[in-house]
């Protein structure tokens, strides 16, 4: 588990890439608001490699300020938070 805080601007793509550790799949890749309600999802993709996590420029158009995200993903050990953090947006 890694807290990282993200800096984005308005209508661009935000690329969050992350080691594949024998990931098989992606449970949880959402944007909060302050009560914990998603407002916005991270799409996904499992390459060899690395999980690539995307938010495209239409949503992050519609945000502004500061958010939670976090990326919860199942492997070999279980479901884990693999990378959680805060979402700033100017």
């Amino acid at each position: 588990m890694k807290f990282k805080r993200l800096r984005t601007y308005k209508g661009t793509t935000t690329l969050v890439e992350l080691p594949n550790n024998d990931i098989r799949r992606c449970i949880r890749c959402n944007v909060t608001n302050g009560n914990g309600v998603p407002i916005a999802r991270f799409m996904t993709q499992i390459n060899e490699d690395k999980l690539v996590c995307t938010l495209n420029p239409e949503v992050t158009m519609s945000l502004s300020g500061h958010y939670k995200y976090e990326i919860v993903v199942e492997n070999d050990k279980g479901v884990q938070v693999l990378q959680y953090g805060i979402l700033e947006v100017m």
